[in-house]
């Protein structure tokens, strides 16, 4: 028995998907990339995050945990009207049967098997409505663009976080996780896929549950156009599906990019908030974790920057050494200091960048 993995590398099955997100979303320029660009993850800088970037890996998360309500859902004959017409094209077709069989013509009776027949539909429709989480399908989201103002406000903890650069035509990644990444089609309304969920034998597509899983995974509303999506999407064994999450191995990251803020959570508001100076303590000590990291592993360091006059952002340089310089100057001993030292500080280390 064929598994997701062998199936995502069918030729055919790709092609088939690829074509039907294009056509379902009336986008002909969408496609599955031979050559993956640079992909882009935008996190905070907390502990545990900054541990799973140094052990290489991400997490995969359930489709159904996600953020979005309608994010990996099936739509599927959601409006009374539509089952009721889907109920009645059902008798039309049972009436052929009695007749054909010279059956009573009571045997059956319209007006119960139509209802009977539509509860049935709105009863698919609630367990079809989440079938991707039943299924067990998880997803790493990442993004096409690192200077979003939206995703450095939601994803990185408002400009404190960081925003992780990944080449996953790296020789060291392997094949198989090349062909699980896929960009996000977005749309109006979403891919009728009704006849593939039907595909009970196959007509349409020989693996037509996996394409139905693809086609929702990779489709979603308009209004989270500006994520720029990419998404590594799995569907795993039955074993799995009580997992929330799930370790995912990545490539080395090519570029660490820090945000505007991201000194501000290493200076305290309160001194008399034991509580709070202690949180700044550890995120220095935290941080300094991922500088020792980026050091060793030659991983280059920019700063996410506001140009003056325009609502845009860009990445300019630094050193890691002269951001060490900094610590050691201002942070000495894994000090905190107060934050009306903020700005100071910080115009210290923009005048750094190049």
């Amino acid at each position: 028995m064929l598994t997701y993995s062998d199936i995502i590398q069918d030729a055919d099955f790709r092609n088939f998907v690829e074509q039907r997100i294009a056509k379902g979303t009336n986008n002909p320029y969408y496609s599955f990339k031979t050559n993956i660009p640079k992909l882009y993850k935008y996190q905070s800088l907390s502990d545990r995050t900054i541990d799973n970037l140094i052990n290489g890996f991400l997490y995969a998360t359930r489709i159904g945990d996600f953020n979005d309500l309608f994010d990996g859902t099936i739509h599927y004959y959601g409006s009374e009207k539509e089952r009721n017409k889907a109920a009645k094209s059902d008798w039309n077709e049972m009436k052929s049967l009695i007749t054909a069989f010279n059956l009573p013509d009571n045997l059956i009776k319209h007006d119960e098997y139509v209802n009977r027949r539509s509860n049935r539909y709105k009863t698919e429709s609630r367990m079809k409505f989440r079938l991707l989480d039943y299924l067990g399908t998880y997803a790493v989201c990442l993004s096409l663009k690192n200077n979003s103002t939206l995703m450095w406000s939601h994803y990185a903890s408002s400009n404190t976080g960081m925003c992780v650069e990944y080449d996953f035509n790296d020789k060291n990644v392997n094949r198989l996780q090349r062909q699980m990444l896929f960009p996000v089609a977005y749309s109006s309304a979403p891919i009728d896929i009704k006849d593939l969920i039907e595909d009970d034998r196959n007509k349409i597509c020989k693996h037509h549950i996996e394409a139905s899983v693809l086609c929702t995974a990779l489709n979603k509303a308009t209004t989270w156009k500006y994520e720029n999506e990419w998404r590594l999407v799995m569907i795993l064994p039955s074993g799995s599906k009580s997992l929330r999450r799930i370790r995912v191995s990545t490539p080395k990251p090519t570029r660490i990019i820090l945000g505007y803020h991201f000194l501000k959570p290493f200076f305290y508001y309160d001194y008399a908030n034991e509580m709070e100076r202690t949180e700044s303590q550890n995120r220095i000590k935290t941080f300094e974790k991922l500088l020792e990291y980026t050091k060793i592993n030659k991983i280059p360091i920019s700063i996410m920057t506001p140009l003056v006059g325009r609502y845009r952002l860009k990445p300019k340089n630094i050193s890691v050494e002269k951001i060490y310089s900094l610590f050691r100057r201002h942070f000495k001993h894994d000090a905190y200091r107060n934050i009306k030292f903020y700005h100071y500080t910080q115009d210290k280390i923009m005048d750094m960048l190049t």
